[in-house]
């Protein structure tokens, strides 16, 4: 059963990969979506807690969420773009703190692969930046691809190595 669901992960990651709009437009929905529950789950929140103050807050984040959902719904595409921008805006911050701490542990064995990681990190989010303003619809699939790919893979090795080990 792990080999198949991991192979099926690997199938629907190639696929997410080759239809970029379809993944872009199906990860924006989904945030659309959380954020749509989780502003109903504040708004019925504020009617459980007692004092002005809170309620008025719960209403007001419940409310904030609910108009994000609506905007991400009624423009896809933005969101995605803001989506991909974000991605790689944290990518080159955690590069830039990895430099630093690659540089602040210079004297020990693993600074090395330290800085290489950060260099790594930061090539990515560079390109990914690059990539999101021209094309923000491949960068988000190709995010969601690679990643439904390395756990399809992870859990078909895990799989098959649990076979090897375990007796007959």
């Amino acid at each position: 059963m792990e080999i198949s669901t991991g192979i099926l992960l690997v199938g629907l990651g190639v696929a997410a990969i080759g239809l970029p709009l379809v993944t872009s437009l199906g990860v924006a929905f989904l945030v659309a979506y959380a954020f749509g529950a989780a502003g109903i789950v504040h708004l019925f929140r504020g009617i459980e807690t007692h004092g002005f103050s809170s309620t008025a807050l719960q209403a007001f984040v419940g409310v904030l969420y609910l108009v994000i959902a609506v905007a991400i719904v009624r423009h896809p595409l933005w969101s995605v773009a803001s989506l991909a921008l974000a991605v790689s805006a944290t990518l080159v911050a955690e590069g830039v703190v990895g430099l630093a701490a690659s540089f602040a542990i210079a004297d020990t064995s693993g600074s090395f692969w330290l800085l290489l990681t950060a260099i790594v990190t930061l090539t990515l989010g560079f390109l990914a930046w690059d990539a999101s303003i021209l094309s923000s619809p491949v960068v988000v699939s190709a995010l969601v691809g690679v990643n439904l790919m390395a756990n399809g893979a992870g859990r078909v090795i895990a799989a098959l190595d649990a076979r090897r080990v375990s007796p007959a």
